[in-house]
């Protein structure tokens, strides 16, 4: 397993880490190679966990939140089972997600039991990284919180 340290290539800020389980970077949705650099770390160099501390981090909106799905994204959508339909007509009509509610989590599971395109790795990137602002700009600008 390598932990990466994942960096803003237009900023050079660093956004979260993660660890890979196939030692290979992870091209994320939330972090695509596109607009961030994933670096690999050494063993003496293992990334702590971030601490969050903006009440939205783990709060995304719902297209934000299909789009971390990257390439599972339509198979997930077009699952004719009928408790992945359930799961996605219940996300559909929420303002937002909270990644940190276990019910979240649990839901991924059961889809990745019916959705084989969703990998471990998938579920991570969809669950485990802060969310940008850009994937909550809905909920920061309609006075539901704040």
């Amino acid at each position: 397993m390598t932990e990466y340290k994942v960096y803003s290539r237009a900023t050079g800020a660093f956004m979260t880490s993660y660890r890979s389980p196939s030692d290979a970077p992870i091209d994320m949705a939330a972090y695509g190679f596109a607009e961030y650099d994933h670096q690999p770390q050494s063993d003496d160099a293992i990334a702590q966990p971030i601490e969050v501390n903006d009440h939205f981090a783990y709060l995304i909106d719902i297209g934000p939140y299909f789009d971390r799905f990257g390439v599972a994204k339509l198979p997930v959508l077009a699952c004719a089972d009928n408790v992945v339909q359930a799961i996605v007509r219940d996300v559909s009509v929420r303002k937002w997600i909270d990644l940190k509610r276990p019910e979240v989590a649990q839901a991924l599971a059961y889809i990745t039991t019916k959705v084989p395109e969703v990998t471990p790795e998938i579920v991570q990137a969809v669950l485990a990284y802060p969310v940008l602002p850009q994937e909550n700009a809905v909920l920061r600008t309609s006075g539901y919180m704040g």
